[in-house]
């Protein structure tokens, strides 16, 4: 997607202290790596606490060869670590591929072209690529059958295109564009699993659904209808078009998918190699020249110089309804604007919905919002709008 990393470069101005200091000022790292909390925190806070692995103490963390407690722990034998192709899974255990990218979801759907010549209004009928966040919802209270829900983050142009189709350059067309749109977004799949234990896609199936980045979507909550959201082909601020690179998900206790937009950033760019952006775009990383995907070269919106406002769209959590394949998508902006990596949902104990999400970018922020309104089980109309309106 880029040369280096740049979602791993700090662009954060400011001075605030590091989470990584709250945590020692806190409490001891020994101390902290022997509770439930710390064992979460590893991944979280990568090699700082990580690094206390060569505590002499026996470690309640279960592992792979042979650790103690590993077993208990896990609830199945641990794999060891392996650098090949091969899925490998503990014994008495078994992998399926249930979808890939560019498998039919309808009955109209065109067949997946291994040689990566299908073209755009295939790829919109087709399971996106890269998936990533994604949860099973049940239909009729069973685990047998359900709604399959991803979310697609990327693309790799080395194997989406053909050897002739360079992006930016030789055979570049607005249709390999709208393919490479069309492969992002979301995917919502029956899947039911037969007597033989396998599971499969229904199709036809009035579920199954694609959303991709010219997919309309509300813009709800406090930023609905902001100048800054304000486009030439949508003046209300109201109504984006897409949703791109979402990276982890979540599931609300009213039956929705929620899904993150992360690093839009890199999505835009310009034709012309004056450096024009103003101080948001900068402290967000869209590019001064050339984007990631060179989408801009046929579609105006993703040009910051034709459309400055229109990245400002993208960066929030999408809230949908997988049963209803009729309903249209809500970038719920009360949850913020950042590169979210995430988000997971209690319920507070007055009832109110807190959501937790954290940011991609190098030392940014953890975000926790809590609803105005409160929830009630039950009353999943009532619940709809819960995520509208509340702190951040």
């Amino acid at each position: 997607m880029s040369t280096f990393d740049t979602d791993d470069i700090p662009t954060n101005p400011t001075d605030n202290l590091h989470f990584n200091r709250v945590v020692a000022r806190a409490v001891s790292r020994r101390g902290f790596m022997k509770t439930g909390l710390g064992l979460g925190a590893v991944g979280f806070l990568g090699g700082t606490l990580a690094a206390c692995g060569g505590d002499s103490d026996s470690s309640p963390i279960g592992g792979g060869g042979g650790a103690p407690g590993a077993g208990a722990m896990l609830g199945f034998a641990a794999v060891a670590a392996a650098t090949g192709d091969d899925i490998i899974v503990p014994e008495g255990y078994r992998h399926q591929v249930i979808t890939r990218w560019g498998d039919p979801l309808f009955a109209n759907s065109p067949a997946w072209r291994g040689d990566a010549r299908g073209d755009a209004a295939a790829q919109a009928l087709q399971v996106g690529d890269n998936h990533d966040g994604m949860h099973f919802f049940p239909l009729a209270g069973s685990s047998e059958e359900g709604l399959l829900v991803m979310n697609h983050e990327y693309l790799n142009d080395e194997y989406f295109y053909p050897p002739e189709v360079v992006p930016g350059g030789e055979n570049w067309t607005l249709d390999d564009v709208r393919k490479g749109q069309n492969a992002h977004g979301i995917t919502v799949a029956h899947v039911r699993r037969g007597e033989n234990g396998e599971w499969r896609v229904v199709i036809p199936s009035r579920y199954n659904r694609r959303l991709h980045g010219n997919s309309p979507m509300a813009l709800t909550g406090p930023a609905a209808g902001h100048a800054l959201l304000q486009t030439k082909a949508d003046p209300t601020g109201t109504v984006a078009l897409g949703t791109l690179n979402n990276c982890g998900n979540g599931f609300t206790p009213w039956g929705t998918y929620l899904t993150c937009e992360e690093n839009f950033n890199g999505y835009f760019g310009s034709r012309t190699e004056a450096d024009t952006r103003d101080a948001n775009q900068r402290r967000y990383g869209i590019n001064a020249y050339r984007s990631w995907y060179r989408w801009e070269d046929h579609d105006d919106r993703f040009d910051y110089k034709i459309e400055p406002n229109e990245a400002n769209r993208f960066g929030w959590i999408v809230e949908i309804d997988p049963f209803d394949p009729s309903s249209t998508p809500k970038k719920r902006t009360a949850l913020g604007r950042f590169k979210h990596e995430n988000c997971a949902i209690a319920i507070a104990p007055d009832g109110r919905v807190v959501v937790y999400m954290g940011d991609d970018q190098a030392n940014d922020y953890v975000y926790k919002f809590i609803s105005d309104d409160r929830y009630e089980a039950g009353n999943a109309a009532g619940n709809r709008n819960l995520l509208e309106n509340g702190k951040l």
